[in-house]
């Protein structure tokens, strides 16, 4: 068996499962589709079913199409999207740009998850299209069916769990931690969440927040003060400005009932519960790997044979996810599925 562990696509089919489960955890793709439709696909190419004109493009209309192409991979989604909307000649070129024609095909929704977490300034349709064509986390090296939109990097979900870097931290809270001015706090890629239901409990999440990366926060708190210390001295200047201020209330609430006084966020301590933790899951959203060479496209399913285990390194198996691909090397440490895969060969031979 070690020497024919090559397996089919019916082989795998039959061998794996889909999760579900998950949609109910991260970004609603289905809800996303509904809200925010894009007009691909579903407009004229004669500018007749949008009244807007073919109208020529200026001095771009003079250059060769590949040097067009050039032009477009520097800009951001963003960027694109407002071209693209110029009229029917900026469509037509846009939509001829391979990154882009291709996330249209196999991926639009991580173009409506960018725009509508207004993320999409930060990244560029080559960047989308490169995690597209990858299959690994970039933290683990595990296969990664997930989008991690705040850095738009193909993750996993035991990461999405429990790895440090995965947990976004919110625009209030970046601002005290790294002595941000509003400037600063202005200049990161900020997620701006989209409502439903989020994280392993469900837990609904009606209200958008603004979420932005830990270490890329804590990178420009030391940009703005000039050093780690520098940083460190701001921030905690400002505790003690805020624990002097809290007394002085305290001291006047003890004596006027209708004085409210609220312990300042600087005291609160965050907790992270993990998989419970809905700023895991408000930036997360499945995404399907692309092989360059092959073009196929392919959905991570889990291994039913890792299906239902238990204990810490067991729940690790059964939350992994694998392509066709990577599943042949997760197949020869997992006994149950050898098992089953001689038992669909020995009943197709």
């Amino acid at each position: 068996m070690d020497d024919n562990l090559a397996i089919s696509s019916n082989e795998f089919d039959r061998l794996t499962y889909k999760r579900l489960d998950l949609d109910r955890e991260i970004i609603d793709c289905t809800a996303l589709a509904n809200s925010c439709p894009l007009d691909n696909g579903r407009l004229g190419i004669d500018g007749r079913s949008t009244g807007r004109s073919q109208k020529p493009l200026g001095a771009l209309d003079s250059l060769p199409l590949e040097l067009l192409h050039n032009i477009l991979q520097s800009l951001d989604l963003q960027s694109l999207t407002a071209l693209r909307a110029v009229n029917i000649r900026s469509r037509t070129i846009i939509d001829s740009y391979l990154p882009y024609k291709t996330i249209v095909s196999h991926a639009p929704n991580s173009i409506r998850a960018l725009l509508g977490t207004q993320l999409a300034s930060h990244f560029t349709s080559q960047q989308i299209y490169n995690t597209l064509c990858s299959d690994r986390c970039f933290l683990c090296g595990d296969t990664g069916p997930f989008l991690y939109l705040l850095s738009c990097s193909r993750v996993c979900f035991p990461c999405i769990i429990d790895a440090p870097e995965l947990l976004p931290i919110t625009s209030n809270t970046a601002k005290e931690a790294y002595a941000l001015d509003t400037a600063s706090l202005r200049s990161l890629p900020t997620l701006r969440s989209l409502p439903g239901v989020y994280s392993q409990l469900w837990i609904k999440s009606p209200k958008r927040i603004q979420l932005v990366e830990k270490s890329v926060a804590q990178a420009a708190g030391v940009a703005l003060h000039g050093s780690s210390q520098a940083m460190e001295d701001m921030v905690t200047h400002r505790k003690q400005e805020q624990a002097a201020a809290y007394e002085t209330r305290k001291a006047r609430a003890a004596t006027n009932p209708s004085i409210k006084c609220r312990t300042p966020s600087c005291f609160t301590q965050r907790f992270d519960s993990q998989g419970a933790n809905t700023h895991r899951f408000l930036g997360i959203m499945r995404f399907p790997s692309l092989n360059r060479v092959t073009s196929r496209l392919e959905w991570s399913s889990s291994c039913n044979g890792c299906r239902g285990t238990s204990g810490q390194s067991m729940t690790r198996r059964w939350t992994r996810m694998f392509t066709q691909d990577t599943f042949k090397d997760h197949i020869k440490d997992c006994e149950p599925s050898r098992r089953s895969l001689v038992r669909i060969r020995d009943s197709m031979s």
